[in-house]
């Protein structure tokens, strides 16, 4: 039997090779490079997202992508857009509504982002990583990457971080971006976490303050302590500009100094691996718009009914119920139709959870019936980091 040659692969700067960050081209072992979940936007569950004023985290339109942000007025909306780069069919979108105030020394930021599970980046902690990415922006100029070793709500005392700088050099003109930062460096002090927990983030600085921007961090490892610089000092203060847009597409976070092709990977694994930190269920869309089945349940007593739910992923620790309204869930028994007051939350685990559902009574406890949502609702799972 004849051998079988190993492929050469090209890299971002247009050599061919036959090892890349360590790696011979393979299927079996060039698989699950990307650390990023969702990198080239494809899946959607939330749909499009607008963020409003205020402070904390606000999950985007491309699941697994938020914006974590502190301004006091303004709005930046989020949508999946099919304005791509050559080998892409979507990217998410983010545009300025109404512009936000950045020009004084409240504190004020904008950052997009994402952070990564201890479990799915701790073998990097001795390396060096290499994002890359696509970006599209109305506004040209220096923007700068805030990566730490936590989740981007979790910027405390004691945080490493690190800020790298890039260029948009056109306007409205699709750039392939690439940095290369070593965990090694970083990782000699604080804490990197191994488990299901935030162990990095990569955040995509947006515009901020005067007090939120300099150079301490600049192409450095740094322990945070009471300097709020998330951002570069020469970073673009895109958020201030209405009618701006920003597009991202093809993130891509692997292991080593070199930046390969983008991975794309099946869009069911996709959809699997965000449904380990968000999930939905939603109505129907087509056929019986308003006969979307979602479980049995029992009827405790007249106006109160209990559920077990299945997840169809197993989620990254017990979460959280959210939904869209009361109004949009319907309960049927024995010829009776009941349009829900109230749907509660008995808790759960990463695989099941307890629904309830409450009304105004009329019902016989023992009997059984289904929950229903209509067109528009939906029921949703989270263990976002």
């Amino acid at each position: 039997m004849s051998s079988i040659s190993v492929n050469t692969i090209t890299d971002a700067s247009g050599g061919s090779t036959t090892s890349i960050n360590g790696f011979t081209p393979s299927v079996s072992n060039m698989a699950g490079r990307n650390r990023i979940i969702n990198g080239d936007m494809r899946v959607s569950q939330r749909g499009s997202v607008n963020v409003t004023a205020g402070g904390g985290t606000t999950y985007t339109a491309a699941d697994r992508f938020s914006e974590f942000n502190y301004f006091g007025s303004g709005q930046i909306n989020t949508s999946i857009s099919s304005e791509a780069p050559t080998g892409f069919s979507n990217s998410l979108l983010l545009s300025v509504a109404t512009a936000v105030p950045l020009s004084g020394t409240t504190g004020y930021y904008a950052q997009l982002g994402q952070s990564i599970e201890g479990s799915n980046i701790a073998s990097a902690y001795d390396g060096d990583v290499t994002l890359s990415f696509w970006v599209r922006s109305s506004v040209a100029g220096t923007y700068s990457i805030l990566f730490t070793n936590t989740s981007q709500l979790g910027i405390s005392s004691g945080t490493r971080v690190y800020v790298a700088e890039y260029s948009i050099n056109s306007a409205n003109t699709w750039e392939k971006k690439t940095i290369t930062v070593s965990l090694s460096t970083g990782s000699s002090s604080g804490t990197w976490v191994s488990d299901n927990t935030a162990g990095f983030s990569v955040n995509f600085n947006l515009g901020a303050e005067s007090n939120r921007k300099g150079n301490t961090y600049l192409n450095t490892w740094g322990t945070y302590t009471t300097a709020p610089e998330f951002q570069s000092a020469s970073q673009v203060q895109w958020a201030s500009n209405a009618g701006a847009t920003f597009y991202i597409t093809g993130v891509q976070l692997e292991e080593g100094a070199v930046a390969t092709p983008f991975e794309y990977r099946q869009y069911g694994q996709e959809l699997a691996l965000c449904q380990r930190y968000y999930q939905r269920f939603t109505g129907n869309t087509n056929v019986n718009l308003n006969d979307g089945a979602l479980n049995v349940m029992h009827i405790w007593d007249s106006q109160t009914a209990f559920s077990g739910l299945i997840l169809p992923t197993v989620m990254r620790s017990a979460p959280t119920q959210t939904y869209s309204n009361a109004s949009d869930f319907q309960f049927f028994a024995y010829s009776n139709v009941k349009t829900a007051s109230a749907i509660g939350y008995n808790g759960g685990s990463t695989n099941r959870v307890e629904v309830t559902a409450s009304w105004s009574g009329g019902l016989t406890p023992g009997y059984s019936g289904w929950l229903r949502l209509t067109q528009n609702g939906w029921l949703a799972y989270s263990s976002e980091l």
